[in-house]
């Protein structure tokens, strides 16, 4: 995956799971839910402005503005069950106001705890969009819908959601193979730098 967008946008799966283990393992249950939030794909002013009313520990779900939009809108995501824990001990250790913000930190704050699990996971750089991006690009590369993601990531149409394709074009191939269209890949070889497939011995017959 990490071949075909610049490190600087999404995280590879190894960054993603470091970062993960590390907030989960050693840091403070307000930096966890921080991270929860934006490892959903959240921006990073959705997440310090959801309040504690929109923490829905019954069904499970998050409730919040969305942000960039000309009207003030609200939507709902459900909570992963591997979160629900962590929401749930957070909010029950912590009983405070509906109308008090989930993650009391502001926009430096919250950056500069990104910093902290960049450097004691040694991953050269993390922002909150790289996490909103390695979400999209988790999403499509598990053969996850575009549309039901531009829903999520509350796109206004599939025109911003498409960009994830274009960083994940290995999700592109395997549809192709699994819809028939192509042939499963052989062995791979590499020639002037770029890698294609090494046909078999004994074939003459070229693809199309």
């Amino acid at each position: 995956m990490g071949k075909y967008l610049s490190p600087k946008r999404y995280l590879s799966e190894d960054e993603y799971c470091r970062i993960k283990d590390h907030v989960r393992l050693v840091c403070v249950p307000t930096d966890r839910i921080l991270f929860h939030l934006l490892s959903l794909g959240m921006r990073i002013s959705e997440c310090l402005g959801v309040m504690r009313s929109g923490l829905d520990l019954a069904l499970q779900t998050i409730k919040f503005e969305r942000r960039k939009q000309k009207q003030a809108s609200f939507d709902t995501l459900p909570i992963p069950g591997e979160m629900q824990i962590d929401f749930e001990l957070f909010a029950n250790a912590r009983p405070f106001p509906p109308d008090w913000r989930l993650v009391p930190y502001n926009r430096i704050t919250a950056w500069k705890r990104l910093r902290r699990w960049a450097k004691s996971t040694q991953v050269p750089y993390i922002s909150p969009h790289m996490l909103r991006h390695t979400f999209g690009i988790r999403w499509v590369s598990r053969g996850g819908s575009l549309v039901d993601l531009a829903r999520w990531l509350g796109h206004r149409t599939l025109q911003s959601t498409m960009v994830y394709v274009k960083w994940c074009p290995e999700d592109l191939r395997r549809r192709g193979e699994e819809i028939g269209l192509f042939s499963s890949r052989g062995p791979v070889a590499t020639v002037s730098g770029e890698r294609c497939p090494v046909p078999e011995k004994g074939g003459n017959d070229a693809t199309p």
